[in-house]
């Protein structure tokens, strides 16, 4: 995932100070989360976002102010286009993730599990490798967290992206030798 949500763009979705935003990132106990600096403004990632807030925001992210935010993402994805395909590798952020995702966002995630499971048994893939890892690619996150079906494959596309997400995101630990 790309660094897409800087300090700035949080003040004006959420309607906080700046010493909110470093109390919430930079000064929280659970230590400061993955950034990228560009000049004096910090970048992160939107799935850190999510997390962060949810865990130390009384308020937490959901309604408005999430859209706002993932709007905010795509947006500036769009601008610097790059390969969303490869989502890397980190069990820890994603069982976080997953922790701070509400009902309808399960919900949603299973739907798009079926489907990639679904085409992975249909591509001689075994989905049980990748599964885990797919929340993390944008698009899909994007669907998880408010519905959007702009990023996610349509029903033709699903072998084409299962295909490519699971060559460019090869399994953390192959099978052994039958």
């Amino acid at each position: 995932m790309q660094y897409t949500i800087s300090g700035p763009d949080l003040q004006a979705a959420l309607g906080v100070t700046p010493q909110s935003i470093v109390r919430w990132f930079k000064n929280n106990h659970d230590g400061h989360p993955p950034y990228r600096r560009d000049g004096k403004t910090i970048f992160y990632r939107l799935r850190d976002v999510v997390v962060r807030l949810r865990h130390v925001r009384p308020r937490g992210l959901y309604g408005d102010e999430l859209s706002s935010i993932v709007a905010q993402d795509a947006e500036r994805r769009c601008e610097a286009p790059l390969d969303d395909i490869h989502v890397g590798e980190d069990p820890e952020g994603v069982s976080a993730l997953l922790r701070a995702l509400t009902h309808a966002e399960t919900e949603r995630l299973r739907d798009i599990r079926v489907a990639f499971r679904h085409t992975c048994a249909a591509c001689g893939l075994t989905p049980d490798l990748y599964i885990n890892r797919l929340v993390l690619h944008p698009g899909i996150f994007r669907f998880v967290l408010t519905g959007d079906e702009a990023e996610i494959p349509t029903l033709y596309g699903w072998p084409s992206f299962t295909r490519a997400f699971c060559a460019a995101n090869p399994a953390p630990h192959p099978l052994p030798p039958s």
